[in-house]
């Protein structure tokens, strides 16, 4: 006789189905993920224990360690979730920048404006992933950080560059990839270890994005005029 439960049999389809429990099993996961990622928001990862953790998620001991059977386990979890939901934060942030009408200045400015939101946004979580990647090294951290940078910062130069994008020659390309990283570094600094810009006292948010914004818009290649245009003028 089969029972209601969800391991047996289907009656129709004759196969076993695990959906429900998978579910129930995704689910549990990903409540222990984002426990560990509210949790970071105040500590390191060696200071969250696997008892914090499962109290803070709700969940047994047993739970945990069949998901996630060492620490490392779960920080190799942790990185899958951050990076995944870390391109589909930027890609939905330009996907709302609409190239056709608004200026490179414009849009510089609204990408400035949205690193600085997602770093303080997210300032302890990263805060403590940079920590621990420094004391880890080996983590994965550190190269995964750079190859989403990379493929990041592609997205984000064809929002600014819009249909220029595919004309711009390599070493353009490779003078705004540098100037993305000085502004990155620069927030990173500022937002998550509160350092001062040297020889100056606390920038407003309006003169932080007035001059991060002119790091990228320098490397930014200029438009030629089209006859119209010169005629225009």
């Amino acid at each position: 006789m089969y029972s209601n439960s969800t391991n047996h049999r289907s009656r129709r389809a004759g196969q076993t189905t695990f959906a429900p429990r998978q579910d129930r099993s995704r689910a549990t996961r990903d409540r222990i993920l984002s426990a560990l990622m509210r949790l970071l928001d105040g500590k390191g990862f060696d200071q969250v224990s696997v008892s914090e953790l499962t109290a803070a998620a709700g969940c047994s001991m047993s739970s945990f360690y069949a998901r996630f059977p060492t620490k490392d386990a779960l920080f190799a979890a942790l990185l899958d979730q951050f990076f995944d939901t870390s391109s589909q934060l930027v890609g939905d942030a330009l996907s709302r920048v609409r190239p056709a009408q608004t200026t490179r200045q414009q849009r510089t400015r609204a990408l400035i404006e949205f690193l600085l939101r997602s770093y303080r946004e997210h300032r302890g979580l990263l805060r403590a992933l940079i920590n621990h990647d420094r004391r880890h090294p080996d983590s994965g951290f550190g190269s995964r950080t750079r190859q989403h940078k990379r493929e990041m910062s592609l997205a984000m130069f064809a929002m600014l560059l819009d249909e220029d994008f595919r004309k711009v020659d390599a070493r353009t390309i490779e003078s705004l990839r540098f100037g993305l990283w000085l502004v990155v570094q620069a927030i990173e600094q500022i937002v998550l270890f509160d350092s001062q810009v040297a020889g100056q006292a606390r920038l407003s948010e309006d003169r932080l994005v007035e001059e991060l914004g002119a790091v990228l818009a320098e490397r930014l290649p200029q438009r030629r005029l089209t006859k119209a245009n010169r005629s225009q003028g």
